[in-house]
């Protein structure tokens, strides 16, 4: 599996992917910035990422209003890489 840059191919809509961002790199939280999420026609980008203020995971979508979320911008919710979830089978 490789990471598609989205500059090259636009994910499909309603699909999970494995994201990337070098901007949601964090040395304690997430030292390799990948999270988990979709593409919505609507809400543009949604993805879960760690808040250690409330210790459990927070989704964000890339059009929600920046003044409630000052410090994760809406624009910086967007992905820069992607990748298909591999198939579990037994």
């Amino acid at each position: 599996m490789e990471w598609i840059d989205l500059k090259k191919l636009k994910a499909e809509p309603g699909i999970e992917f494995l994201l990337f961002n070098e901007k949601w790199k964090d040395e304690d939280f997430n030292p390799n910035g990948i999270r988990i999420g979709f593409l919505d026609d609507v809400s543009g980008w949604t993805s879960a990422y760690w808040c250690n203020y409330h210790d459990d995971y927070h989704t964000r979508t890339s059009d929600e209003d920046d003044n409630q979320f000052e410090d994760y911008k809406a624009e910086n919710q967007i992905p820069t890489h992607f990748m298909r979830l591999p198939v579990f089978s037994s």
